[in-house]
């Protein structure tokens, strides 16, 4: 029996109207394991290799009776994501007489009233909605979720890092709570490497084995990078004219990483092209557009036919969108990550199979990034999935909204509650007994009759609209210089008086810092010392900063694409970094004519935040850190990573430093949203396990060679 045999009549005669040649591979493997077989499948494939339907077909062809209830969930973590599928899942059930409802704060509300009265079908949703939905319909959600045999989740990897994707755990679990029986469950992923398979298969949380499908088909990629040096705010003219000449014959999206860079890009070339009458058209698309226009922009794209068109834009793009044919990326300085640039690439040269990926550089250290990230990604290797460890204020927030579902619950039965939920697996239980007791304490709960609600205290957090979103953002400070308002910085471990930082097209040094108000204050810089980028970006991880020390080791081999200009900036860091070919596990402390001595680490974001901390632990003297160009500088150097490789820093250390250090604790919190809220002991635990990694800095500080100055 062929795999198209398994199928239902209804569904192949759709298949034949809709003049399919054949399955594809990944819906060919999701239909036949689906179907003979218990498990939940994870459909790791590239964009446009027809996942959705993988996932949909063989859902649908399990069900048998449609109006018992909502049968099939997706989530989805865009708004604009669900509305493109429930386009292209509607044109499907309507041949099958399926129900599809989509559920968030921009859908019809007419929609919303049918499904609760005539619970049945399909229901596109995204995570905060579900919880909305417990929250404020409880008996209603029980009667529509009942019944449902499969939880279809899109973007999967975007959900394993981040609180959000703990946050989908504990909504998961609380689904499973009232159905009737076990639902299955298909993880959907354009960038999952192999080494997060097993990270991937227990997000589900349960018994049921899941197996991991895989489509490794990729297009045939060209590449193309232009450096152009540049030392001011603005992208450089050279760059612009290459990305206005190549609009003029193919369909691209652009990513600079940053809003600013994408106005800027965008506005540079709409002028371009108004001087020259170009009937290409130019959008920007990032969160703060508003949403009107960034449909406008989606909408060109998808219906054009003969029309070229360019869209500036963000990580809002950067998912599987479906945007029509594009036939090349442009990457404007690193992207932020392998997977990252995975993702984008994956959105262009759908109908040729050829992709087109244009990178343009602005100094050297992006350079470098830029190199070794596509050479990752040429390889396929990604990087491993960096999980929250510690989940302590998606459990805070968690505690409150289960106690919203249920009215009240017994200290014990929320515990028991709590114990069965597998988002919490790696929360001591003492740690959780800690937290409601805090919560008690602090009038966030309140007991009533032996019963525990939620407090008076929290009104404020739940009757907030944000309340059920987890959406990283770190903590912003207002920078003063004086009375007037400069702008708004994150509070980053690295941002402490006395520095100076990049801010409004100034250098300025901070004076001051107040953490009760959220206020930075600075005066302009006169010193020369060199500035760092608050908020420059996210995390790097070490597979890419060690790779980035490859390339330089191997300046006489770099990939064709790599101009002559741009092998001087790299040779320029090379000699900076007194990397040592004939010695090339050696790291070298160089002497800086100030007195003070650096050192250029290759180290993942997350060892070198680690390290500056220990190097405060045992010094007072301040220490630079530029995660950016990898480098820590401080007078005392060699000494002092002398000290820390032959006794470490252990975690109790850290841990006892950290509670005699409490102005930290609010620069190493994830997000801030909740972590007032916590108690010390709890911060300090989610800063060791979630922010920083001590013994991963030990391994690497005794794995290493170090050659000291002097």
């Amino acid at each position: 029996m062929s795999t198209f045999d398994l199928l239902r009549s209804e569904i192949k005669t759709y298949i034949w109207e809709q003049g399919w040649p054949s399955l594809r591979p990944i819906q060919e493997a999701s239909i036949t394991h689906y179907t003979k077989s218990s498990n939940n499948l994870i459909l790791a494939a590239p964009t446009a290799s027809g996942k959705t339907e993988a996932a949909f077909l063989p859902a649908i062809n399990s069900v048998d009776n449609w109006q018992t209830g909502v049968r099939i969930i997706y989530i989805s973590p865009l708004i604009a994501l669900i509305n493109d599928q429930f386009k292209r899942v509607t044109e499907l059930c309507e041949h099958l007489n399926i129900t599809v409802t989509s559920w968030h704060g921009e859908a019809s509300q007419a929609q919303k009233k049918k499904l609760m009265k005539e619970p049945e079908g399909i229901l596109l949703i995204t995570p905060e909605s579900i919880e909305a939905m417990l929250v404020h319909r409880p008996a209603q959600a029980a009667s529509l979720f009942e019944n449902v045999d499969c939880i279809i989740i899109d973007e999967l990897h975007s959900f394993l890092d981040s609180a959000r994707g703990v946050h989908l755990q504990s909504l998961l679990q609380r689904l499973r709570d009232l159905n009737k029986t076990q639902p299955r469950h298909i993880g959907l992923s354009a960038t999952l490497s192999r080494e997060s398979y097993e990270q991937a298969k227990s997000f589900f949380g349960l018994d049921q084995e899941t197996t991991v499908l895989v489509d490794s088909t990729r297009n045939e990629l060209s590449i193309s990078l232009l450096h152009v040096h540049n030392d001011g705010k603005n992208v450089p003219a050279e760059i612009v004219d290459d990305i206005y000449k190549t609009s003029q014959y193919e369909r691209m999206l652009i990513f600079p990483n940053a809003r600013g860079k994408v106005e800027e890009i965008a506005v540079r070339l709409q002028r371009r092209a108004k001087k020259d009458q170009s009937l290409v058209r130019y959008f920007a698309h990032h969160a703060s557009v508003d949403k009107d226009l960034r449909l406008e922009a989606e909408h060109f794209a998808k219906a054009a036919q003969d029309e070229l068109f360019t869209i500036c834009c963000t990580s809002t793009l950067e998912l599987g969108i479906d945007i029509g044919a594009v036939d090349s990326v442009c990457q404007v300085d690193a992207a932020p990550s392998v997977a990252s640039l995975a993702q984008r690439l994956g959105r262009s040269g759908r109908l040729q199979q050829h992709s087109k990926l244009h990178l343009f550089t602005t100094n050297g250290w992006s350079l470098l990034q830029t190199i070794a990230c596509t050479e990752l990604f040429q390889e396929g290797v990604l990087e491993p999935i960096n999980k929250i460890k510690k989940p302590y204020e998606v459990l805070f927030q968690q505690i409150l909204s289960t106690l919203l579902e249920k009215n009240s619950l017994t200290e014990q039965e929320l515990l028991n509650s709590l114990a069965l939920n597998p988002s919490w697996r790696t929360i001591d239980k003492e740690e959780i007994v800690d937290l409601v007791k805090h919560m008690l304490a602090s009038g966030l709960l309140e007991k009533t009759d032996g019963e525990l609600i939620v407090g008076l205290a929290a009104e404020r957090i739940i009757e907030s609209r944000s309340f059920y979103a987890h959406f990283e953002s770190r903590q912003e400070y207002r920078v003063l210089n004086d009375a007037q308002h400069i702008g708004d910085m994150p509070r980053l471990p690295t941002v402490e008086v006395g520095v100076n930082v990049f801010l409004a097209a100034r250098i300025w040094k901070i004076t001051a810092i107040d953490d009760d108000t959220k206020k930075m204050f600075v005066a302009p810089a006169k010193d020369g010392k060199p500035p760092i980028y608050g908020g420059e970006g996210g995390d790097v991880s070490h597979l890419v900063r060690q790779t980035m020390r490859q390339v330089l080791l191997e300046l006489s081999d770099l990939p064709s694409y790599v101009s002559e200009t741009a092998k001087v900036e790299l040779t320029e860091i090379h000699q900076e970094t007194s990397i040592d070919n004939k010695n090339p596990t050696t790291m070298k402390v160089q002497k800086l004519s100030n007195g003070k001595e650096v050192f250029a680490t290759f180290a993942g974001s997350k060892i070198n935040r680690t390290l500056s901390l220990m190097l405060k632990i045992g010094s007072d003297e301040k220490i630079d850190l530029s995660d950016h160009q990898t480098t820590i500088s401080m007078i005392g150097l060699s000494g002092q990573l002398n000290n820390l490789r032959t006794t470490p820093i252990t975690i109790p250390k850290m841990k006892t430093w950290l509670a005699e250090n409490p102005e930290l604790l609010m620069a190493l919190s994830p997000s801030g949203k909740y972590s007032r809220f916590l108690p010390e002991k709890l911060l300090i635990s989610a800063a060791i396990e979630n922010i920083l990694d001590v013994e991963a800095t030990n391994d690497w500080l005794q794995k290493i060679e170090i050659e000291f100055a002097g």
